[in-house]
């Protein structure tokens, strides 16, 4: 999660989510409105070697009698053995954060690299990744999108409220800024199309989608092994790994009426039929996605089969809409960078040439940023093109190094001296550019999606208490408590909930815990209770998913383990590369134990380590494996997780 001054509250979207990228570039168009939606999961092939469908889901889990659906987009990335090999592992659902990223842009950029290095084990286990665009959210329908028509009214929205200023400002900018989202939510309720489907988006929706996604993987499974094996279709059940006869008894969990899907995994406690197992998800979330799956975990034990939470949100204070705790770490982060940063050599980090000492140099920095806010500097780009830059843009570049100090720590140091020390704002105003909000003429093309704001306020404002009737003196004490829990963020912390203010749709279905699962058990599987114990991720030092929220959550779901990487970043792959943490993840989705309560695990190398890929390339070589494959999957990740802060109006 990260908020971002340079588009204060309409960032909040970046706040509450790590985002991918535009996917225009990545793949050739693909034609999604050609996909007829089903309520069976019928693949096309699209895009480079991966398959998608349209699943049809109701919109209203909790009314039968509603018929109104929606059509979810789903991606996978086909297993590189057939469904019937025995080294087939099965489906691993990843989600990359949120909400209201796109998990088909996701996938797109990230499921090879998933595949490849965290989830195969070459010759012993296989798997297909998939991933899917939640409820109003990208390709799936309806898509939550309060300008339909104009992207220009969006931009203008967008470059509004970047004119505001952060909230810090005080409590005219505060109350200007309330205006602003009351305007920005009247645009969602002119939407005619929105009408009361956004009352059906939130996270508990979500997560029956995803029971609902792991019966219809099973049934095509099943009904695709039948055609293999020259049966009609029907409930017949793959046969087992180790050559066991096909099972073909009915299997009722499966063919539940309507009006009894949401309570699957509410039942009784039994022994599960061994003959006629229900679907279990194997799950890999980040930041968000840590809350959707705790949320999945605690609604529906019985269906977790694996599941992997990196950058680990509270579950509960998620819900509450008290994030305080998130900011644990983010100023001690910002202590470490300079403590580095002095450390390193006067090339890579020129800062002591001007400061002879860290507190020196923080004391003028905070001056400097006071000094750029209360009156800002413009800039003429070397591509052209002015830019105005404030001290809260300058927070939010340090905002979005501290997601990914690995490959974003030295140019930033380099940034701060030249704007601090010389006066040369040019490197930060470039970076600062690359994130303003641009015109994108494909706003209502499914196969160019942007991020837009409302795909991520209708969760979290639906997921959240009701603060419509909140004043300007609430939020300003909101603000007040936030910023004693941290100066850097703080302040673009209060965006998160700041459209709640006005948010008029209300979750038909809430859940607030408790977030926690019974004690699990492998053999034999119980209908309510884990067939394995879940794994938590974490860096060492995030700065918005402490380590120590991860013990917290941990220790909701007995028997859990959690691997703490000795890095920082948002998740351990905002980290950096390690062998260590990779491994114990390709272990656990084998093998579905984990190696202790708490293990750590070191990363390859420190953010000021510029000998570090020339150190692991020969260690890579005399192991027979290239340096591209070690590090390939962590560029690739960090590019699907670093923050966007003017994602909303375009990448």
């Amino acid at each position: 999660m990260l908020l971002s001054p340079l588009l204060s509250t309409a960032a909040a979207l970046v706040a509450a989510s790590v985002a991918v990228a535009d996917t225009a570039n990545l793949a050739p168009p693909f034609e999604w409105f050609a996909i007829v939606p089903n309520e069976q999961l019928k693949y096309q092939n699209c895009y480079d070697g991966f398959k998608c469908a349209r699943l049809i889901v109701p919109l209203d889990w909790k009314n039968p009698e509603d018929n109104h659906t929606i059509s979810i987009a789903m991606i996978k990335l086909p297993a590189v053995v057939p469904d019937d090999d025995p080294t087939f592992g099965g489906t691993i659902i990843f989600n990359p954060g949120g909400p209201g990223v796109s998990g088909v842009d996701a996938a797109l950029r990230g499921a090879r690299t998933i595949q490849q290095n965290l989830a195969d084990t070459p010759g012993v286990r296989h798997y297909e990744i998939l991933s899917f665009d939640p409820r109003g959210v990208g390709r799936t329908t309806p898509v939550s999108d309060c300008f339909p028509s104009d992207p220009f009214d969006r931009t203008a929205w967008l470059l509004e409220d970047r004119a505001k200023g952060p909230l810090s400002y005080g409590k005219t900018t505060l109350s200007y800024g309330l205006g602003l989202m009351e305007n920005f939510v009247e645009q969602c309720r002119l939407n005619e199309e929105l009408k009361g489907s956004m009352d059906f988006v939130n996270t508990p929706s979500v997560a029956r989608d995803m029971v609902e996604m792991i019966d219809r993987i099973d049934e095509l499974r099943l009904r695709e092994a039948a055609e293999r094996h020259g049966k009609p279709p029907g409930p017949q059940r793959l046969p087992s790994s180790q050559g066991e006869a096909e099972r073909d008894e009915d299997d009722e969990a499966r063919h539940l009426p309507k009006t009894q899907l949401h309570q699957r995994g509410k039942s009784e406690d039994h022994e599960e039929d061994q003959n006629n197992p229900v679907p279990r998800i194997q799950y890999l979330g980040f930041s968000y996605g840590t809350i959707l799956g705790n949320t999945f975990a605690s609604m529906f034990p019985g269906r977790v089969g694996r599941m992997v939470l990196d950058g680990v949100q509270s579950a509960p204070d998620y819900y509450t809409g008290d994030t305080r705790t998130a900011l644990e770490d983010t100023d001690e982060m910002f202590d470490i960078f300079l403590q580095g940063c002095y450390a390193a050599k006067v090339n890579i980090c020129p800062l002591r040439l001007s400061y002879k000492t860290i507190k020196e140099a923080k004391k003028q920095f905070w001056q400097w940023i006071f000094d750029l806010n209360r009156l800002p500097v413009s800039v003429n780009l070397v591509k052209g093109g002015i830019k105005v830059v404030r001290g809260g843009d300058v927070l939010a570049v340090i905002g979005s190094a501290l997601y990914s100090p690995f490959e974003k720590f030295q140019p930033l140091a380099l940034g701060i001296y030249d704007g601090m020390s010389i006066g040369d704002l040019n490197r930060l105003a470039a970076i600062i550019d690359e994130d303003s909000p641009r015109i994108n003429t494909d706003a209502n093309n499914l196969n160019a999606q942007q991020l837009k704001a409302e795909q991520t306020w209708g969760v979290t404002c639906s997921d959240g208490p009701d603060w419509r009737d909140k004043d300007v003196g609430f939020w300003h004490k909101h603000l007040q408590k936030l910023e004693m829990k941290s100066r850097l963020f703080g302040p673009f912390w209060t965006n998160i909930r700041f459209p709640c203010a006005f948010w008029s749709s209300r979750a038909n279905w809430v859940f607030g815990g408790p977030f926690k699962t019974p004690s699990p058990v492998s053999e034999p599987l119980y209908t309510s209770r884990p067939a394995a114990p879940l794994l938590f991720l974490s860096s060492r030092y995030d700065p918005v998913a402490p380590l120590k929220v991860a013990r917290a959550m941990a220790k909701e779901h007995p028997d859990s383990g959690l691997v703490v990487q000795q890095s920082m970043g948002h998740t351990t792959w905002g980290g950096g590369p390690s062998r260590c943490t990779w491994e114990a993840v390709r272990e656990y989705f084998h093998e579905g134990k984990v190696r202790a309560k708490e293990i750590s695990c070191a990363a390859e190398c420190d953010p000021w380590d510029n000998d570090c890929q020339a150190t692991l390339s020969k260690r890579a070589d005399r192991e027979g494996q290239s340096w591209e494959v070690w590090t390939n999957m962590t560029v690739t990740l960090r590019e699907i997780l670093r923050p966007r802060p003017w994602a909303v109006g375009g990448p």
